[in-house]
Order: structure tokens, then C-alpha cells, then sequence
């Protein structure tokens, strides 16, 4: 088989997945977004696309010429992963929030603005939230940008800066404003569905933005502490659900546990690793390489080496 790789800025996990790929005796090549098109992806047998990973608002022209690409290849039957129409919800969290909660799926409410006029179109919507409210880039992650605004005066200043024109040079895909979850926990859970199936799960502790904040945000890249986690059947089938909402054939879907029970806060088609995580990219590749998957790599067989792998096949009952 041959697996193109496609990313924007290139790191540590892409040429992990294609050593990993290479070590299955396939053909992997690592291909730049920013200089091909579909008829240079043509000739490969799969596209692993894993632009999001790295590039997600930084450059958001990017991730539309991923898209572009993505939909053409579609049209000359090349199979990718995470699709088309998975890889939209990945790099539109509001299109994400509405598909989920359409079916039924426990996650905020969410609305997008591209300017103050937006606001003023859903501020009766908005407003009755009440405060704090949470705003993200909607084309974005690793936690930039993200921010809680616990008052009128916080959410005006912000929408200000936001929408200024310099800003709006470097980054227009618009902003979400969701209303702020209180968390039930000191963490929060990240539950890795691949091919329709529980793969691994962890925590990652609650970490603050500013100094002496609050603590309501996980992210490892802001120095979240990853923590071992044995999700039970409920969690399970709400990060499944999710996961089928937008299409995906890889996803890790963050939850929150509140006192109303799981809320699904985002899903995650092109996940980060960091090293370490060896294990969780060789069941990765060895999953979507070998399908259809069985649980046979789930019967004791297959070399965990971190606690993440060992707990990937005993859900709590």
C-alpha cells in the first residue's frame, strides 16, 4: 500500500506514524500541504491527512487548501482519513457543535461570530447564558486563544480585539461563544475512538491561563498532567456517538463531567502525540492499516508499554 502523509509544518508525530507505517512494509511518504495538489496525491492508495495537527490557527489559508484538496480527491475516489466531511467538522468547531447536538448529543450550545454584527444578531441568545462565557477560535487548538470572560466589560474588550483589522489579517474564520461548563472534576477525559471502536482513554488535569486563575482548562501543550482513566460504557458511547456524528475514522473526544453528567466539549480528528506515545501511534496505524480491525488486539498480545495502552481494553463496567 501507499500512504501519503499530509501535513503543514512537520513534527515529531508525522514521521512517527510513517516509521510506523514503513515498519508494516508499506510505502510512506511525508507531503507538504503548502505544495501539492490532488494530482500529486493521485497515485497513493491512502491520504492520512494530519495538517490540523500542527498548523490549526496559525495559518487558517491552510487548512482551506486542505479542505480544497480533500474534496477533489474525494471526486477521483482517493480514500482519506480523516474525509472530507469529518476533516470541515475538524476545522469548524461550530459546524461540530450543531451536527452533534442535532442528534442528541450532550455538548455546549454554541454560535459563531465573524464580527460585532453577529453578536447583535444572537445577543438575546447570548446574554441569557449569563456569565462566564467561553470564546475560541472556531478554526482552532492546543488551547490558543481560548478564553473564560466573566463579565459584560471582559466580553466587549475582547470582541474588540478580536475583530480589529490586524487581527482579522492574521486569522478570519470566525470566533465560538459557548456558555462556561463548571467542570466536576480537577480534569478533564480524552476517549480515542478509531474505526468505530474504544482504542484508549485518559485524563489530563485542569490547568489556569493567567496566573492564580481559575483552573477549568486541559490542555498538555499549557501543562496539563496526563493521568491514567478507566472510562466506563457511558463515556464509551458518547465519545462513539460523537465520533459518528462528524464522520470520522480517528478521533480522540474531549468530555466533561459535570453534576448533569458527560458533555462531549470537542472532538479531535487529528490528535497530537507527543513522544512517549509510541504505542498509541503504532495501534493507530496498525488499526487503520489492517482493517477490518477484530479484537484481537485486545487479547493480551499486543506490547503496551505505557499505562495508557494497558488500560485500552478494560473499560469499568
Amino acid at each position: 500500500m501507499r500512504v501519503a502523509i499530509l501535513h503543514q509544518d512537520l513534527e515529531w508525530s508525522e514521521r512517527q506514524i510513517r516509521q510506523s507505517v514503513a515498519l508494516r512494509g508499506h510505502e510512506c511518504a511525508l507531503v507538504d500541504i503548502r505544495s501539492v495538489d490532488a494530482a500529486g496525491l493521485a497515485g497513493f492508495d491512502l491520504v492520512l491527512n494530519r495538517v490540523y495537527a500542527s498548523v490549526a490557527n496559525r495559518n487558517w489559508l491552510d487548512n482551506a487548501r486542505t479542505l480544497a484538496v480533500l474534496e477533489d480527491l474525494a471526486e477521483m475516489g482517493v480514500q482519506c482519513i480523516n474525509s472530507l466531511p469529518a476533516s470541515r467538522a475538524d476545522y469548524d468547531k461550530c459546524l461540530a457543535g450543531r451536527t452533534m447536538a442535532a442528534q442528541g448529543i450532550s455538548t455546549p450550545p454554541t454560535r459563531l461570530l465573524h464580527g460585532r454584527e453577529d453578536y447583535f444578531r444572537q445577543a438575546g441568545e447570548i446574554n441569557a447564558w449569563g456569565y462566564p462565557l467561553v470564546v475560541k477560535p472556531n478554526m482552532g487548538g492546543r488551547a490558543r486563544e481560548v478564553r473564560k470572560l466573566n463579565h459584560p466589560g471582559e466580553f466587549w474588550r475582547w470582541l474588540d480585539t478580536a475583530f480589529s483589522r490586524e487581527a482579522l489579517d492574521r486569522y478570519a474564520a470566525g470566533f465560538i461563544v459557548q456558555p462556561y461548563l463548571k467542570n466536576a472534576e480537577p480534569y478533564d477525559i480524552r476517549i480515542a475512538i478509531i474505526n468505530g471502536d474504544f482504542a484508549y482513554a485518559y485524563s489530563r488535569s485542569l490547568v489556569a491561563l493567567e496566573p492564580a486563575g481559575e483552573r477549568w482548562v486541559g490542555s498538555v501543550s499549557l501543562g496539563s498532567t496526563i493521568g491514567e482513566y478507566r472510562p466506563g460504557e457511558e463515556e464509551i458511547a458518547l465519545a462513539a456517538r460523537a465520533t459518528e456524528a462528524i464522520g470520522a475514522t480517528v478521533n480522540e473526544v474531549d468530555l466533561m463531567a459535570t453534576e448533569a453528567g458527560f458533555v462531549v466539549i470537542e472532538n479531535n480528528p487529528t490528535p497530537g502525540f507527543i513522544v512517549g506515545d509510541e504505542p498509541l501511534i503504532d495501534l493507530l496505524v496498525e488499526r487503520l492499516l489492517t482493517p477490518p480491525y477484530t479484537s484481537a488486539a485486545c487479547s493480551g498480545s499486543n506490547p503496551a508499554s505505557t499505562w495508557r495502552m494497558a488500560r485500552q481494553c478494560e473499560p469499568s463496567q
